[in-house]
């Protein structure tokens, strides 16, 4: 949460955890891990690292939502989704949810909402969306590892 843009408006407050939070994220991607994801919302990493890979939306896989979501690949191929029907393939999106804001300024997000009587904290708000977590799954638990040298 130290590097995302919802908490910019006090970036000046917490460089120490953002330098913290930011060594952790270079210390993982030059780690000797063969397929990486690094997965955060738009926000510091963008801006002052490097541009993601590739930028998604939960309602591009099946959850109604709209929060743009940054994606660092290490030798992974791009999440694939359909936005609409087509000879070919059946849509993996739905129509997001439009309106951020109801009447009575009362805001229409995933956290307000969340299952099971979550605590609507931030550990709840940063939790990754159930349908992108099983594009995930499905689309990159399929690739095959390479096969380790064995000397005899």
């Amino acid at each position: 949460t130290h590097l995302s843009k919802a908490g910019g408006w006090c970036w000046k407050y917490k460089q120490q955890e953002q330098l913290e939070a930011f060594n952790f994220v270079l210390q993982l991607w030059e780690a000797p891990i063969q397929r990486m994801a690094i997965e955060n919302p738009i926000g510091w990493l963008n801006t002052n690292w490097q541009p993601p890979t590739q930028i998604i939306h939960p309602y591009y896989f099946g959850d109604p939502y709209l929060k743009e979501t940054c994606l660092w690949l290490k030798n992974l191929p791009r999440l694939t989704y359909v936005l609409k029907d087509d000879m070919f393939y059946k849509a993996t999106a739905i129509e997001p949810i439009a309106n951020w804001v109801k009447p009575g300024n009362i805001r229409n997000r995933r956290f307000n909402k969340i299952p099971e009587g979550g605590n609507r904290n931030s550990k709840d708000r940063s939790r990754t969306f159930l349908k992108v977590a099983e594009a995930m799954a499905t689309q990159w638990g399929a690739t095959p590892l390479a096969k380790k040298e064995v000397k005899e």
